[in-house]
């Protein structure tokens, strides 16, 4: 995790997979960004690791779109706001 909350990688053995090591590492990176004042946490995620952002918290912002070497290619752009309590702003908190 990057100082500006950015999530550069997420990587996960695919003998690990499916066995809660991916949602605790993101867990993780949450406490460690609201230890250090961090008010979103944002990615670039595959579809494989989609899944485990969104189980997390994290929107979909847009997909994507590019290529590497003439290869097209995409990811999607998620973020998550971070709270001091760990949860984020629901939009349907009722008004006071």
């Amino acid at each position: 995790m990057q100082q500006d909350g950015h999530l550069d990688h997420l990587y996960i053995a695919p003998d690990h997979t499916r066995s809660g090591l991916g949602d605790r590492l993101l867990a993780d990176a949450e406490r460690h960004a609201r230890q250090i004042g961090s008010q979103r946490l944002f990615t670039e995620a595959s579809d494989l690791a989609r899944p485990a952002f969104e189980r997390a918290g994290y929107s979909v912002t847009h997909r994507r779109d590019f290529a590497i070497d003439g290869v097209a290619i995409h990811n999607w752009a998620m973020e998550k706001a971070v709270t001091s309590t760990g949860h984020a702003p629901s939009a349907h908190q009722p008004v006071k």
